[in-house]
């Protein structure tokens, strides 16, 4: 049995359908650039979470502990769209907010 929250709605199908694993066909030359994201039941989840701002360009915070695949997660989504870039902005509690905004500057742009 799953757990509730592996549940999503399909508007395809017009029901409630469970997230399943999904792991990619590749071997260890194809890490040369960045590894594979594992579609997980919590990554597909993140990002049907993350996709309704991703596509209409909103602004998030996405916040995790080290080493947790924010970036890898992000890149990915990102990659999958055309004319994206990504800006990282690391922060830890001695990260002020006008650090914040002057990395968020150098990189993007303002409409």
């Amino acid at each position: 049995m799953s757990a509730i929250l592996d549940t999503y709605y399909s508007e395809r199908s017009q029901r409630l359908e469970t997230y399943q694993l999904q792991v990619p066909d590749c071997n260890y030359k194809d890490f040369s650039e960045r590894p594979p994201l594992i579609s997980t039941c919590d990554t597909q989840r993140v990002r049907d979470l993350l996709n309704p701002w991703i596509s209409k360009s909103e602004p998030f915070v996405l916040v995790g502990p080290e080493g947790s695949g924010k970036s890898l997660l992000l890149q990915t989504m990102f990659k999958e769209l055309s004319s994206t870039g990504v800006a990282v902005v690391h922060c830890s509690s001695e990260t002020s907010p006008r650090q914040v905004l002057q990395k968020l500057l150098q990189f993007c742009r303002t409409m």
